[in-house]
């Protein structure tokens, strides 16, 4: 088995051709097929590729768990705003008799959201 017929100099670290890695791979691929037809050279996939698949679901875990958190706070605010919309519909006779004897619209504003802090 003489080897030195074959040039390995084809294939250096750090070769950075139009093709890039997947290049070195199939060029490592014809080497390792050169000396040995018959072993299987099979999913030979760039470091950026493996990085990718394996986050894959992960990323989508998280997407997903932030999309929901999203909605999750969208409902709240919604919820929040109908209840403090109630708190007001019901004491707008009482929010106007004390605008109307000289309240300021702070006092007023003051007034409405230290209730609700403290709505029970």
């Amino acid at each position: 088995m003489c080897y030195g017929t074959k040039s390995y100099d084809a294939v250096q670290p750090g070769d950075q051709d139009s093709g890039g890695t997947m290049s070195i791979a199939r060029g490592v691929i014809e080497l390792l097929h050169a000396i040995d037809p018959n072993q299987p050279a099979a999913r030979v996939r760039s470091l950026e590729q493996v990085r990718a698949e394996s986050v894959a679901a992960p990323r989508l875990t998280t997407n997903l768990l932030g999309l929901f958190a999203l909605l999750a706070l969208a409902i709240a605010a919604t919820g929040i705003g109908g209840v403090m919309a109630l708190a007001v519909g019901q004491r707008r006779h009482e929010i106007g008799v004390r605008m109307a004897i000289g309240a300021r619209p702070a006092e007023i504003l003051r007034m409405i959201l230290g209730r609700a802090w403290r709505w029970r």
